[in-house]
C-alpha cells in the first residue's frame, strides 16, 4: 500500500488490540478528500478520535495484569480503552493542513501501554467492516463507552463549539481515573492484607477494586454521553446526593414511622395468630366430625350392602322360580314336573329367607339412619367452619404480609439514610484525619527547624572553640620580648574556655528540642497511618462505596 493520505474513517489496528478500529476525523479539518474530511498528526485524542480496540491483551495495561493475577495467572483480556498521549508520527510536513502536517497513513502513534497503532486503510474507499467484540465474551459487565455525535450533528455546531465538544470529551475520557486509582490502591491493599493473613478485608478489598472499576467505566460512558447530550441541546440533570440534613430528617423520620408501622405489625401479627388458632381449632373439629362420621358409616353402610346383598340374592332365588315354573309347564312326564316342583320348593324357601334377610338389614339401616344424618351435618357444618376460619386466616395473613412489606420499605429507607451517615461520618473523619496529619506535619517540621537551628548553633560553638583552641595551639611559642608573656594564647584559650560554655549551655536544649522533634516525627508517622495508612484508606474507599451505593438507593426509591 503506497503512501496516502487519511481521511475520516480510516480503519486501524493495534499491536494488542484484539480487533479493528476506524478513526474519527471532526469537521473542523476543512480540507477533504471525496467529501470526508482529511486528518492531521493532532487527531489521536483517545475516544474522540482513535476508538477501542475491542479487547486490550497485554499484561502491560493495570487492568488486564489485575484480571490475569485474578485468574491465576491465564491470560485475561479486558475491554481495550485507547490511551494515546503523543501525536501521530511522521505526518506529511509538505501538506500541511489548519498548521499540522497532515496524517498519512504510514503514520504511527503509540498507546501508553506499548502498543503500536497503524492504519490498514486510508479511508478514502470503503475498507472492511470492524470486528466488534460481543459483550457476552467480556469477563464482566463492563459498560461500554458513550456513542459520538454523527457528522450531520457536528456540522451543526460552530467551529468553537467543535473544538469545545473535542475537548470536553477528552476530559470524559478521563472521568474515572480517581475510581481506577482507587482500584489500584484496593488491589495493593488487599495483596497486603492477604500477607498479614487478614483474608477477609483482603476479599472486601478486591470486591471494592472490581466496584471501583466499573464505576470508573460507568463514570466515562456517563460523562461522553453527557457531553453528546449538552451539544444535542438537551439538559442533562445530574443526580443530586441527599444533604446531611436531609439524610438526618429521613433517619428521624423513617425511625418514627417505624414505631408506629410497628404497632401496625404486631396488631396484624397478633390478628393472625388468633386466626391461626382458630383455624387450627375449626381443623381440629372437622376431624372430629369426619372421624366421628366414619365410626357412624361403617355399621350404617354394612346394613345398606347387606341390604342390597339381599335383594339381589333375593331376585335371584325369584328367577329360579320362576324357571322352574316355566318347565314345570312345558314338561312331558310326571317325573320332570315332580323335579320342577321340588326346585320350585328350595329356590321360593331361599327366596324367603333373603327377604328376611333384606327386611332386616333394611331396618337395621333405617335404625342407623338417624345417627348418620346427624353425623353428615355435623361435617358440614365443620367443613363451613373450617373454610370460613381458613378464608380468616388467610385475610390476616395478607393483611400481616401487607403491614411487614410497609415495614420493610421503612426500614431499607431508615437503612440507606443511617449507612449514607455513617459513610459520610467515616469521610469526615478521613478528612478530619488529613487535616490532622498536616497540621501535626507542620508542628514536626517546626521542632525539627528548631532542633536543627539549635544543633547548628551548638556546632557553631564548638567550631569557634576548636579554632580558637587551634589559634591558642599556632602562637603558643611567641612571647613579648619585654614582658616574656603570651596575651595572645591566654585570649584564644579564654575564647576557647567561653565558646565551649555557651556550647555546654545550649546542648540541653539541643538534646531536648531533638527529643521533642523525635516525639513530634512519630506523632506525624501515626498520623500518616491515621490518614493515607492501607487501613484507613481502606476505610474510605468503602465508606465512599457505601456512600454512593445508599444515596442510589434512595434516589431509585423516588423514582
Amino acid at each position: 500500500m503506497g503512501e496516502s493520505f487519511v481521511v475520516n474513517g480510516a480503519m486501524m489496528t493495534c499491536t494488542f488490540g484484539m480487533a479493528p478500529s476506524s478513526l474519527i476525523v471532526l469537521p473542523v479539518r476543512t480540507k477533504q478528500i471525496g467529501n470526508m474530511p482529511r486528518a492531521n498528526i493532532m487527531d489521536f485524542a483517545p475516544m474522540v478520535n482513535i476508538m477501542p480496540f475491542g479487547m486490550c491483551n497485554t499484561l502491560s495495561n493495570p487492568t488486564v495484569a489485575s484480571a490475569t493475577a485474578a485468574a491465576m495467572g491465564v491470560l485475561t483480556p479486558m475491554p481495550c480503552i485507547p490511551a494515546v498521549t503523543a501525536p501521530w508520527m511522521p505526518g506529511s510536513p509538505q501538506s500541511m493542513i489548519q498548521g499540522q502536517p497532515a496524517l498519512t497513513n504510514t503514520s504511527k502513534c503509540i498507546c501508553m501501554w506499548g502498543g503500536s497503532i497503524g492504519f490498514t486503510t486510508d479511508g478514502q474507499f470503503p475498507g472492511p467492516p470492524p470486528v466488534i467484540t460481543p459483550m457476552a465474551n467480556l469477563p464482566f459487565s463492563m459498560p461500554m463507552p458513550g456513542t459520538k455525535l454523527t457528522m450531520d450533528e457536528l456540522e451543526e455546531l460552530s467551529p468553537e463549539e467543535q473544538e469545545a465538544y473535542q475537548a470536553e470529551m477528552r476530559d470524559a475520557v478521563n472521568a474515572g481515573n480517581a475510581d481506577l486509582a482507587a482500584a489500584d490502591s484496593l488491589e495493593y491493599m488487599a495483596k497486603d492484607f492477604r500477607k498479614r493473613g487478614d483474608i477477609e478485608k483482603a476479599l472486601t478489598a478486591e470486591a471494592a477494586a472490581r466496584e471501583y472499576k466499573l464505576r470508573a467505566a460507568q463514570k466515562q460512558a456517563n460523562a461522553m454521553n453527557n457531553v453528546n447530550e449538552k451539544y444535542r441541546g438537551n439538559n442533562v440533570e445530574a443526580p443530586q446526593n441527599m444533604s446531611r440534613e436531609e439524610l438526618e430528617a429521613l433517619r428521624d423520620q423513617k425511625r418514627a414511622e417505624s414505631q408506629a408501622q410497628l404497632v401496625n405489625c404486631n396488631k396484624a401479627y397478633a390478628e393472625k395468630q388468633k386466626r391461626s388458632e382458630e383455624f387450627h381449632a375449626a381443623d381440629d373439629k372437622l376431624q372430629e366430625a369426619n372421624n366421628n362420621m366414619l365410626k357412624v358409616h361403617k355399621p350404617w353402610s354394612e346394613a345398606r350392602d347387606a341390604e342390597k346383598d339381599a335383594a339381589k340374592n333375593r331376585a335371584t332365588a325369584l328367577g329360579e322360580v320362576d324357571k322352574w315354573k316355566a318347565a314345570e309347564a312345558s314338561a312331558t312326564t310326571d317325573a320332570e314336573r315332580n323335579y320342577a316342583r321340588q326346585q320350585q320348593e328350595i329356590y321360593s324357601t331361599q327366596a324367603k329367607d333373603w327377604t328376611k334377610k333384606e327386611n332386616a338389614a333394611r331396618k337395621e339401616k333405617e335404625r342407623l339412619q338417624p345417627a348418620m344424618d346427624k353425623a353428615n351435618a355435623k361435617q358440614r357444618q365443620a367443613a363451613d367452619n373450617y373454610r370460613q376460619k381458613l378464608d380468616a386466616w388467610s385475610e390476616a395473613n395478607d393483611k400481616s404480609k401487607a403491614e411487614q412489606a410497609k415495614m420493610d420499605a421503612i426500614w431499607h429507607d431508615q437503612k440507606n439514610a443511617m449507612d449514607a451517615l455513617s459513610a459520610m461520618d467515616t469521610m469526615e473523619q478521613h478528612k478530619a484525619d488529613v487535616e490532622n496529619y498536616y497540621e501535626v506535619k507542620s508542628v514536626a517540621v517546626d521542632k525539627g527547624k528548631t532542633a536543627r537551628k539549635l544543633k547548628e548553633q551548638e556546632d557553631s560553638y564548638r567550631d569557634a572553640a576548636d579554632k580558637n583552641f587551634t589559634a591558642a595551639l599556632e602562637v603558643s611559642d611567641w612571647k613579648d620580648e619585654k614582658t616574656g608573656e603570651n596575651p595572645f594564647q591566654d585570649m584564644y584559650f579564654s575564647e576557647t574556655a567561653r565558646y565551649d560554655q555557651m556550647a555546654a549551655d545550649i546542648k540541653p536544649d539541643r538534646i531536648a528540642a531533638e527529643e521533642d522533634y523525635q516525639k513530634a516525627e512519630q506523632d506525624r508517622q501515626k498520623a500518616w497511618q491515621e490518614a493515607w495508612g492501607n487501613e484507613a484508606m481502606f476505610d474510605q474507599y468503602t465508606a465512599q462505596l457505601e456512600y454512593d451505593k445508599a444515596q442510589e438507593n434512595l434516589r431509585n426509591k423516588k423514582k
